[in-house]
């Protein structure tokens, strides 16, 4: 069985939801994904959050050199949003050699080839996805296992938030301002 720790900067509502989910499915991804995933570290500003939902206070990491110091995080989750400090935070973790999983729309929006070569040259993971398309998992997809087609073109409303918007405003009238 492959061991996997994870640490999770912040603790909001993705955060936090991400944290449930690996503590909540931990015996289920170990029977049938074959892989033991344990939230080693979080890193969050107000620890009593940290507490009230389980998690240790030795294992809340007051900066991002404790969490990439600890040898047991393979990936880093970074689920702070906005670009400083979740791009310096990120940086660091590709630096260290650990895979980042972000769901940061603004910061790949705007950094994306700098964070891509900071990954290549560590060799670091560096998955995106869930900052895009709802989360829907296309993006590798098309990078790893498309290469023998010839896609000319992809259409769609690729942003969850979008789609919220024009929704309203086409089934309930609403303003893209109201909406």
């Amino acid at each position: 069985m492959k061991k996997v720790g994870v640490a999770i900067l912040g603790l909001g509502t993705v955060g936090g939801g991400v944290y449930q989910i690996l503590t909540k499915n931990k015996e289920f991804f170990k029977k049938t994904q074959d892989l033991d995933i344990t939230v080693e570290c979080v890193m969050e500003k107000n620890v009593e959050r940290a507490v009230s939902m389980g998690i240790d206070r030795a294992n809340v990491a007051s900066s991002i050199s404790e969490v990439i110091s600890n040898s047991n995080v393979d990936i880093v989750v970074e689920v702070i949003g906005g670009i400083e400090p979740s791009k310096s935070f990120v940086i660091e973790a590709l630096r260290s050699g650990k895979t980042v999983v972000t769901s940061n729309k603004e910061l790949f929006a705007k950094y994306w080839p700098e964070l891509e070569a900071e990954a290549k040259n560590t060799n670091a993971g560096l998955m995106f996805e869930a900052s895009c398309v709802g989360g829907v998992p296309i993006i590798r997809t098309l990078i790893d296992g498309m290469q023998a087609n010839n896609i000319t073109s992809l259409k769609g409303i690729i942003n969850v938030t979008t789609n919220y918007i024009l929704t309203r405003m086409a089934n309930d009238g609403s303003t893209y301002e109201e909406a």
